[in-house]
């Protein structure tokens, strides 16, 4: 594999005439050439060269055939998981899947009945929402608490509200907040959860962008992993769950298989070799560098009437405007005077705040706080 450190943080990728949901749903006639949308959580840039070199050779070889995940693709997960999540995993725990949600549907047919009620936290990502309503379950609700500038458990409500389901769906580390639970966190969640006799299946697809020296803490019975958020890989279906326990990995398999699951994707496979090994980890490091200045650069603004909840990890902040009468009154703010598209905090269920994808290249970054600044003083 061809050594290279020239990664192209600062060129934005094209979505015009891809098919990119963030084009569709862009207001008619914007340009994201000038300005692109801060809404959606994928990277702007292009992926990691190690990634497209094993693409590259795939398509060489001109062979996209039935495709497992053998020895090899196993061994690049575990090396992963070790070397940039220091977890030590074993190589059968592995289960691929065709995505992330459909990973949640596989847990929800497997664990619960149709009536049944599944618990999530409120903000949380309204993907988890629409898999739980469509499959003919009930939403369960926690609220986190904010306090002191950040998110955190509502332990005493988690309690009482574990006791009427028997599944959760945890996100680490949590989007739209950026919290990233902590060892202890973890630790007491899932000790409640098992109290309870509660399956938790958690979320970790943004495990890796973390900031300020924080870790992910696995923190379920079974854990969500993909390249999805890390290496840009959101529109591409896959995801490997880790399932210690072996009779629970054996029902869930048996629960996805039923659920059409065939082999993995030829792609996925040539990314997983091109993201889990050394080059794609070194792509890692410097893109969260590159993004981190972004994140520092917002942080250390002060603008009047905003708020903002320094994030842990992930790549999007959570963030509000004071003095507007809606959520709506605050997007056409931000969208008319500002020139930011961003995601209302209602689809998240933290109506009058908003989100912003921070994985874009500097120029755009700069040029969306200016005028974010401009428009604040020509407010306030």
């Amino acid at each position: 594999m061809p050594q290279t450190t020239h990664y192209e943080f600062d060129r934005l990728v094209n979505r015009r005439h891809m098919g990119s949901l963030k084009e569709a749903l862009a207001p008619p006639g914007w340009d994201l050439t000038s300005l692109p949308s801060f809404d959606g959580a994928e990277i702007d840039f292009p992926t990691a060269p190690s990634i497209l070199h094993q693409m590259h050779t795939l398509v060489d070889n001109g062979l996209f055939g039935y495709t497992l995940a053998d020895d090899s693709y196993r061994a690049h997960i575990c090396w992963w998981m070790k070397e940039v999540r220091h977890w030590e995993i074993r190589p059968e725990w592995i289960v691929p899947s065709p995505g992330t949600i459909h990973s949640v549907a596989t847990t929800i047919r497997l664990l619960t009945q149709e009536g049944d009620a599944i618990l999530v936290q409120s903000p949380e990502y309204p993907r988890y929402a629409q898999a739980i309503s469509r499959l003919g379950r009930k939403v369960l609700t926690c609220p986190l608490l904010q306090r002191n500038g950040r998110y955190e458990m509502d332990w005493q409500q988690l309690a009482q509200q574990l006791s009427r389901t028997k599944l959760m769906v945890c996100c680490n580390p949590h989007n739209p907040t950026g919290r990233v639970w902590s060892p202890e966190e973890c630790t007491r969640l899932m000790q409640l959860a098992d109290a309870y006799g509660v399956k938790v299946i958690s979320d970790e697809i943004f495990a890796e962008v973390v900031w300020d020296g924080e870790r992910t803490t696995p923190c379920g019975h079974m854990t969500i992993t993909s390249l999805g958020k890390t290496f840009n890989f959101t529109g591409v279906n896959h995801a490997n769950v880790i399932i210690a326990d072996e009779e629970l990995r054996q029902q869930w398999i048996q629960q996805r298989d039923a659920d059409h699951f065939g082999s993995i994707d030829p792609w996925v496979y040539a990314s997983i070799q091109g993201a889990y090994c050394p080059e794609g980890k070194a792509w890692m490091e410097a893109m969260l560098a590159y993004v981190n200045e972004n994140r520092l650069q917002m942080l250390a603004q002060d603008l009047p009437g905003l708020t903002v909840i320094r994030p842990q990890g992930t790549y999007v902040m959570w963030m509000r405007l004071a003095g507007f009468d809606t959520e709506a009154d605050m997007l056409r703010f931000l969208q008319n005077e500002a020139g930011i598209i961003a995601t209302p905090g209602s689809e998240y269920g933290g109506r009058g705040w908003f989100r912003m994808n921070m994985a874009t290249p500097h120029r755009f970054w700069n040029l969306a706080i200016t005028q974010l600044e401009q428009a604040l003083q020509r407010r306030y």
